[in-house]
């Protein structure tokens, strides 16, 4: 996914927060890497993560969409209470609740 657009700001800021701030689904680490990697360029030119980016300079980034290879685990847990809109469950503190790679 490739965004292109002009910085809208009143004072200079450094670009990984910037758009931090602006795609805010994304991490600043995320972007960081994206940084790192060379997939985004400022005025045509590719940048570190503290350069301070200026009203009007032009951004071009390049997203990254990394696919995950997840797999579910038989994993016993003990159900404490469940109907059709919930569901509580007793599980240690090393069991993830999201998928992870």
């Amino acid at each position: 996914m490739k965004f292109h657009f002009c910085v809208f700001l009143q004072t200079k800021e450094r670009v990984d927060l910037y758009l931090s701030e602006v795609f805010a689904s994304f991490s600043r680490s995320y972007i960081q890497k994206l940084i790192d990697q060379g997939f985004l360029k400022v005025n045509g030119s590719i940048v570190t993560k503290n350069l301070k980016i200026a009203p009007r300079d032009e951004i071009e980034m390049d997203i990254q969409v990394e696919k995950l290879d997840l797999r579910s685990e038989n994993i016993p847990i003990d159900i404490l209470y469940e109907d059709k809109n919930m569901l509580i469950l007793n599980k240690d503190a090393g069991i993830n609740v999201h998928p992870t790679p």
